[in-house]
């Protein structure tokens, strides 16, 4: 009789979809594995799910799904994150649609790549739903839930409230802190010419000279501003330069100039930062063409302040 027992009990070991049962009974819930944790057999494993390569799955799933889902990793491989957030969005509303749970890894997926475009307050928002989920299938101490945690962090820099995460339920929004702002030593200044630039050595000189630490200290509180409104890490503002020169009584040189030509006056904040960027200009750049040479160009800027 024993090693009959001992057949049946082995039978059953073998089997992922047997029943538990003897005199223990069935597992409690909260005694089996859940989703993503290891199992021996499906006794092991949470209602709906199934114990397979040792690690509790679930028992259905959806084709359609799967295949975006892969998509979107191969995407990810290629560094094209854009392309990865379609197909991974396509997999969620595919599982939705065949009215499956999107497994948390998909979630973390999906989370991970918008955490990539942060900056933009849509993907930002949606990133940290989408990670939160996640953390909600997640099982406490896996690498899954390490995964979204460090995509958590990122989102940081774009005012994610942590507390937020302790939820047992999404959070209507989660961006509600004032977002960090990127350190000013991190700053830097580029300018590029709207259309053909420039032959003039004046003209090289001058791009070279807005990229000094003086022009950028200068610039510095332009883009502070325009940060603290707009909540966005990049500036740029478009300036149009005129380089001449001006005669003495004699008609003859005296020195050059560089002026800017005026902006719109305007109360929102990239109007604002013209103003503000043409104003801490004009006496850089009136000193820096003192002493230049005689001869004349135009050129539209386009002055860009950020990491």
């Amino acid at each position: 009789m024993k090693l009959l027992f001992a057949i049946i009990m082995l039978a059953a070991a073998c089997d992922p979809s047997a029943k538990a049962s003897g005199e223990g009974g069935a597992l409690a819930d909260e005694q089996r594995s859940q989703l993503g944790e290891s199992c021996g057999t499906s006794l092991h494993c949470a209602s709906g799910l199934r114990c397979l390569d040792q690690v509790c799955r679930a028992a259905k799933a959806s084709t359609i799904g799967e295949f975006h889902a892969a998509a979107g990793d191969t995407a990810m491989a290629r560094k094209d994150v854009m392309a990865a957030i379609e197909h991974y969005t396509q997999a969620v509303n595919q599982f939705e649609a065949d009215k499956i749970d999107p497994p948390a890894q998909l979630l973390c997926a999906l989370g991970g790549a918008l955490a990539q475009d942060r900056d933009d307050r849509t993907n930002g928002e949606l990133s940290a739903r989408m990670l939160h989920k996640c953390l909600l299938g997640a099982p406490a101490g896996s690498s899954l839930r390490r995964t979204a945690m460090r995509h958590l962090s990122l989102l940081s820099e774009v005012g994610l409230d942590p507390l937020l995460l302790a939820r047992s339920e999404p959070a209507d929004a989660y961006l509600t802190k004032q977002a960090a702002a990127p350190a000013l030593d991190k700053l830097s200044v580029t300018a590029t010419a709207q259309g053909r630039a420039p032959g003039s050595r004046t003209y090289k000189k001058w791009i070279d000279e807005l990229s000094t630490p003086a022009v950028k200290a200068a610039l510095a509180p332009c883009w502070e501003a325009y940060f603290k409104e707009t909540r966005e890490p990049r500036l740029t503002v478009q300036l149009s330069f005129k380089y001449s020169y001006r005669l003495d009584d004699y008609e003859d040189f005296e020195r050059s100039t560089l002026d800017i030509d005026e902006v719109a006056v305007g109360s929102d904040p990239i109007s604002k930062a013209h103003s503000c960027a043409r104003t801490v200009l004009s006496p850089i750049a009136d000193d820096y063409s003192r002493g230049g040479f005689e001869t004349k160009w135009n050129a539209v800027l386009n002055i860009t302040i950020g990491e």
